[in-house]
């Protein structure tokens, strides 16, 4: 049989005659109305269990996203396509477009899925660069293993970013990150059962590289990291945040520190931690602060 949207008959279809969008609710969800008009559109084939032919549209102001393909016998073949033509619509101080192309094969627990692209990326005052993208995942919908990289320039600078998802007797997850004076990297082992063990880490000489980013004029050096510790079922976390010479418009402090854990950081997190500031001046007033701060997340 043969349908289309909001006649219940077929699979996609039956979803959006039981869950209508009204177009209000549709402008939220696209980050308040910044792609509306945005309508969806699907139609769909199916024989039984099976999806001999299905499509779901997206179509917005500066967006159009499509899905389609087939689900025959617990096998997947699917493609997509994302286009964006004003990233500023989303983000506005970034500039550029969005091109993505992939596919979705095999049976749906072990499916792979591909995905490529580039993006035309800047901010203000910056010419136009090519950030390519690349995404391999196996495994649907949560991931057995995967990577993300993404290369290029942004605003004059070379872009790196690399993460992965690695099968093993424990996944291990795995993050590194450059531009500019940026540097990050994770190392991160993610069992089936059990709480993550593992380093993150950032470093970020000039606070001024992402000052295009949050709209102040911002300065100094930051510095954080992250351990993270099992407990049984849970996860702990203690971590070190450091800032050095930092300046937000007039607000700053000569040396600011954050230490401290967190327990059962995904279930009932509980803190303790201190902060430290010194040197710090604001409004022609200066001086230093310390605190601690511990207990449970509700009871702070």
């Amino acid at each position: 049989m043969t349908a289309g949207v909001g006649n219940g008959n077929d699979l996609v279809g039956r979803f959006f005659a039981d869950h209508p969008i009204p177009r209000n609710v549709a402008t939220l969800v696209v980050f308040d109305g910044k792609l509306a008009p945005f309508y969806p559109n699907s139609q769909a084939v199916a024989e039984g269990a099976d999806i001999a032919n299905s499509s779901i549209r997206l179509h917005g102001a500066a967006l159009d996203a499509e899905v389609a393909g087939k689900f025959r016998k617990g096998v997947l073949n699917y493609r997509l396509s994302l286009d964006m033509t004003d990233l500023s619509r989303l983000v506005p101080v970034r500039q550029g477009t969005l091109s993505l192309r992939g596919i979705a094969n095999g049976r749906l627990e072990r499916a792979a899925l591909s995905v490529g692209g580039d993006a035309q990326l800047a901010t203000k005052g910056f010419a136009r660069q090519k950030v390519t993208i690349d995404l391999k995942a196996t495994g649907l919908p949560v991931p057995e293993d995967g990577r993300l990289s993404m290369t290029g320039r942004l605003n004059g600078a070379p872009l790196m970013l690399q993460a992965a998802l690695a099968q093993g007797r424990a996944r291990r997850a795995t993050l590194q990150a450059r531009w500019k004076s940026l540097n990050a990297n994770a190392d991160i082992a993610v069992p089936q059962q059990g709480g993550l063990s593992g380093k993150a880490s950032l470093a970020l000489a000039r606070l001024t590289d992402i000052a295009v980013f949050t709209g102040r004029e911002i300065a100094g050096a930051a510095q954080a990291t992250a351990t993270f510790l099992p407990a049984g079922a849970k996860t702990g976390v203690t971590a070190n945040v450091s800032l050095q010479s930092a300046r937000m418009n007039d607000i700053g402090a000569d040396n600011a520190t954050i230490k401290g854990g967190i327990t059962d950081l995904f279930g009932k997190p509980s803190f303790d931690g201190e902060l430290a500031l010194r040197g710090v001046s604001a409004f022609g007033f200066g001086g230093g602060a310390s605190a601690h701060v511990s207990g449970p997340a509700e009871r702070l």
